[in-house]
């Protein structure tokens, strides 16, 4: 009845096992979906599968998440396995990345293109923010439920990402909303480098307000 409008095209069978996410990336006319499977985790397909080959990633106990950055060009995965991992889009045999840190599984991720930088949060409520192109945690956060000591239940999209007017990442349970605003690359710009060599301590002194 709708046809005029709305067209289907099935795509045949992908994994062997449910698959808890799908996406279409328009840019590119490929669908990436991944599952809990260690033979098929993560399948990234043409639309038309005559054009591109499809490409299989393989990961032990599967993959529960997932998402993808056009510009950084990585597909960023996470699962069961408490590990945060980095993929060239065309390349299966192995990730560019394995980052731990973790200690349960991880529920969600997303990437922030503009700020080079992929946020993760596992299922006991623990917020990680990774470098992409350096590969290392940047900052942990623990999220506290505002209702008690609890841990948040979620569903199956807990995080979203904000990207305008304000740079904010909204983190979603059963019965709480918690948004937390994210500093963007402009206000990073401004801060001076004041050693040649890595920091190991810095202490705050509130009365003369200096570091």
């Amino acid at each position: 009845l709708h046809s005029q409008f709305v067209t289907h095209l099935p795509l045949g069978v992908i994994h062997s096992y449910l698959f808890p996410r799908v996406q279409y990336i328009p840019v590119k006319e490929f669908v990436i979906s991944c599952s809990c499977s260690s033979h098929d985790s993560l399948v990234v397909r043409d639309v038309d599968d005559k054009k591109r080959k499809t490409y299989v990633f393989k990961v032990a106990k599967g993959v529960d998440c997932f998402d993808y950055s056009h510009s950084l060009n990585v597909i960023i995965t996470g699962g069961v396995d408490h590990a945060v991992r980095v993929w060239n889009p065309y390349v299966t045999s192995k990730p560019v990345a394995i980052m731990k840190g973790h200690s349960s599984s991880i529920v969600d991720l997303v990437i922030h293109p503009g700020l080079e930088q992929v946020f993760s949060y596992d299922k006991e409520g623990v917020l990680k923010c990774w470098n992409v192109k350096e590969q290392v945690c940047i900052q942990t956060l623990a999220i506290r439920d505002p209702f008690g000591h609890r841990v948040p239940e979620h569903g199956p999209f807990p995080f979203r990402l904000i990207r305008s007017p304000v740079s904010s990442l909204l983190i979603t349970s059963n019965d709480s909303l918690i948004e937390i605003k994210l500093v963007g690359l402009g206000s990073t710009k401004s801060l001076k480098t004041t050693h040649a060599k890595p920091l190991c301590a810095a202490i705050y002194n509130p009365e003369v307000k200096q570091v």
